[in-house]
């Protein structure tokens, strides 16, 4: 897994309990990827359903229960993503910067072409609002930015803004840049 927070859903059938028995697995040998102090943790949520093929895993995410248990998951990676936003910004190091703004974070990732990906160096996440995406006037230029960005080595996340994470990324006018520190 590289180093960014991941998200995930595992389903089984009703009356199974597979998915206990996975994260029972990963509590036990590899716990790594629970703690939250490291770069690479990992989100588990667990459902009871079937998801062996595209009809079932579409009935599913039809589920309004469903859709919460997702909701609930993906704002939790996004929470841990500003906890990193948070600490970098209170980091006591004259080489950390925050990036805001398009035009700033553009040149930044623009920098060097599109084939030079130094840029991963300088930062790791760009975080952006979904309201920031949608109301944009120019969502193709946001769109180029988030795959050069991604192509670059840059995780990129798209974070709803009426979350708590949202909100905070909203108070950097929707969208940030950063670095993470150990």
């Amino acid at each position: 897994m590289n180093k960014s927070l991941k998200s995930f859903l595992l389903v089984s059938p009703k009356g199974v309990d597979w998915s206990q028995s996975f994260i029972k697995h990963i509590e036990k040998h590899h716990s790594w990827l629970l703690k939250s102090r490291r770069n690479d943790q990992a989100i588990f949520a667990e459902i009871s359903g079937n998801a062996r093929n595209l009809n079932e895993i579409k009935n599913l995410l039809e589920n309004e229960e469903i859709k919460e248990v997702i909701k609930k998951i993906t704002s939790q990676e996004s929470y841990l993503l500003i906890k990193k936003l948070e600490k970098s910004i209170n980091k006591n190091n004259p080489n950390n910067k925050i990036f805001y703004g398009l035009k700033e974070i553009e040149d930044l990732i623009y920098e060097g072409g599109k084939n030079d990906d130094s840029v991963s160096d300088k930062i790791d996440y760009l975080l952006l609002t979904d309201e920031f995406l949608e109301d944009h006037k120019q969502k193709n230029r946001i769109y180029r930015l988030k795959q050069i960005a991604k192509n670059k080595g840059i995780k990129t996340k798209v974070i709803l803004e009426e979350s708590p994470a949202g909100n905070r990324i909203s108070q950097f006018g929707g969208i940030i840049c950063f670095k993470t520190w150990s």
